[in-house]
């Protein structure tokens, strides 16, 4: 199997569906929301992004970001470095599930959209660590949808630079839809930027989303922020 898990955690994560925004936000708000969940992770062979889902430490990034190590180092938005314990990774996908060592972050995490509910021509951005820029921010539009092999992908005009890897791509909610793992690039070949799809990733690494009793839910199955100070906290 291309699965591989590290060591050995529960069965199955499960991780609380977090609130996301009623109406699309703007980039300004979208970025500053999304920023303090956006990780740096450095292995000894190179770097990539990677973002945090959950209170508890968990963060998802590619699997070529992480490669054959065991443990990674991981900088936080506050400029703190904690090391990362390599749980699962998926070769074939290309996908890994990270573990923050040490105390729980005050990181709440990044809402994750557990369905297809993805559209052509839906806005998007993408927020990462390209060629070694901390938090850089891109805008784009879902262009289309493609396979490749067992592997959906969202293709997206969003700009992608080495170093992007692992980030999220995101919906103007504010919540994940993709994780962004790789762009076409060569000569008169522009705008060829490619996202697995989040439920896909959650899928295989066996993570699964719990939602609150009796909210009301988005297209993406998160509960939807209605109230003032709701919304402020997100």
């Amino acid at each position: 199997t291309p699965v591989e898990t590290i060591v050995q955690p529960p069965s199955r994560f499960e991780v609380a569906a977090l609130a996301v925004s009623n109406q699309p936000l703007s980039i300004a708000q979208l970025t500053g929301r999304s920023v303090p969940a956006i990780v740096r992770i450095r292995t000894t062979s190179g770097r990539g992004s990677g973002f945090v889902i959950d209170s508890s430490g968990l963060v998802i990034t590619n699997h070529h970001v992480v490669g054959s190590a065991f443990t990674v180092n991981v900088d936080l938005y506050d400029g703190s470095t904690r090391i990362g314990r390599v749980l699962r990774r998926d070769s074939e996908l290309d996908a890994a599930l990270v573990q923050l060592d040490g105390e729980s972050t005050e990181i709440s995490g990044l809402p994750l959209c557990q369905t297809n509910a993805v559209r052509v021509g839906e806005s998007v951005i993408a927020i990462g660590n390209p060629l070694s820029l901390s938090n850089s921010v891109t805008q784009g539009i879902v262009s289309g949808f493609r396979r490749d092999g067992d592997r959906s992908l969202i293709q997206t005009d969003t700009a992608i630079n080495p170093g992007n890897s692992g980030g999220p791509l995101m919906n103007r909610q504010g919540a994940v839809i993709g994780i962004v793992t790789e762009k076409i690039a060569s000569k008169g070949i522009e705008g060829l930027g490619f996202a697995l799809p989040i439920e896909q990733v959650l899928h295989r690494l066996n993570v699964q989303i719990v939602q609150p009793d009796r909210a009301a839910l988005d297209d993406c199955g998160n509960p939807i922020a209605t109230s003032q100070s709701e919304q402020r906290s997100l």
